[in-house]
């Protein structure tokens, strides 16, 4: 609904989490230590309750997140177009099941979401003892239902990686000397592990408490598999296609050296010198062929992954030490 609307992504943001926050706000207000904005006389983004703001970002980032992977996702098949093996009809069909989903499959992505976040809510809640961790009636609510909109962001784009990879494995055409009309299988790759790693960026100020040290690290590594994951599952199919072409062309070319070498030891001396000078071609790109790459990565789309990689390392261990240099200040 909210990807027909045509609501651009930082609009959405902006709209989720001004409304998170003022439901904060008044829930806070009404059964919580908040007076107006203050806490105990302090602004609540001077205390520990400064989080709220983090989980109205959080909020809005698997609904932004889930419209730009849409949107990218169609670009991605238009323009993957001209190098599919299929009719106009089949193409027009195929786009417009691309984006749609089971609703039993998102229930249980969403329910298993719930589970893994009641469970990360137990660690929490006997790793932390701060004011804010014993506010059990809107912190476990709040991150259960943060939980399923993750779990199921998560599983569109694991999804539409699984499709894309039948898409590139069963339709693509491969031209083993041009594999530059392959990249928008590459670029949705990185879109979609681009779109786990920028929401888990943004939990960096949630893993500021030593005490929760353990359930961090455990997070950040589930994470990392989940972005690796999330990249290679779309280009596999594409990448096994490349592959099944490069020993069906190396095999050719093989038999095409040994026809040919046993042509010039048959021949004259005439045919011998122009068979020696093809089995200097055939060899050579007997060479190319060999060392073509059997994935439709590029450099900068792999230096990209890194960067996006860093981001919730770089962000944690960026929080921590911009709050020690501001206690320092303080203090």
């Amino acid at each position: 609904m909210i990807e027909r609307s045509r609501v651009t992504p930082v609009w959405l943001t902006l709209g989720v989490t001004a409304a998170y926050l003022a439901l904060s706000l008044l829930w806070h207000n009404l059964a919580g230590p908040y007076h107006g904005i203050y806490v105990h006389d302090v602004p609540f983004w001077h205390t520990s309750w400064r989080l709220e703001l983090v989980f109205g970002l959080l909020f809005a980032v698997p609904l932004s997140l889930a419209t730009w992977l849409f949107r990218g996702a169609r670009r991605d098949f238009d323009a993957l177009r001209p190098v599919l093996r299929l009719s106009e009809k089949e193409a027009a069909a195929m786009r417009a099941g691309l984006l749609l989903f089971r609703r039993r499959d998102l229930l249980i992505a969403g329910l298993s979401g719930m589970a893994a976040g009641f469970g990360l809510n137990l660690a929490v809640s006997q790793l932390l003892h701060s004011e804010v961790a014993r506010d059990l009636f809107w912190r476990v609510p709040r991150d259960l239902l943060l939980s399923w909109l993750v779990a199921r962001l998560v599983f569109i784009a694991l999804e539409l990686g699984r499709r894309f990879s039948r898409l590139g494995e069963e339709h693509a055409h491969i031209d083993l000397l041009d594999p530059r009309p392959l990249a928008p299988f590459a670029r949705f790759a990185l879109r979609s592990a681009g779109s786990i790693l920028v929401s888990a960026s943004l939990c960096a100020p949630l893993f500021e408490e030593l005490e929760a040290l353990p359930v961090t690290i455990a997070i950040v590594v589930w994470i990392v598999l989940l972005a690796v994951g999330a990249l290679l599952l779309p280009v596999r199919g594409v990448h096994r296609r490349i592959r099944s072409v490069k020993q069906a062309e190396l095999w050719r070319v093989r038999g095409m050296i040994s026809a040919t070498r046993q042509n010039a030891l048959a021949a004259g001396h005439p045919q011998a010198l122009a068979s020696a000078a093809a089995l200097q071609g055939l060899a050579a790109y007997l060479t190319l062929v060999a060392g073509l790459s059997e994935w439709p990565f590029e450099t900068a789309t792999l230096v990209q992954f890194g960067a996006y990689l860093a981001l919730p390392v770089g962000s944690w261990l960026g929080g921590a030490i911009v709050e020690r240099l501001i206690a320092l200040w303080f203090h």
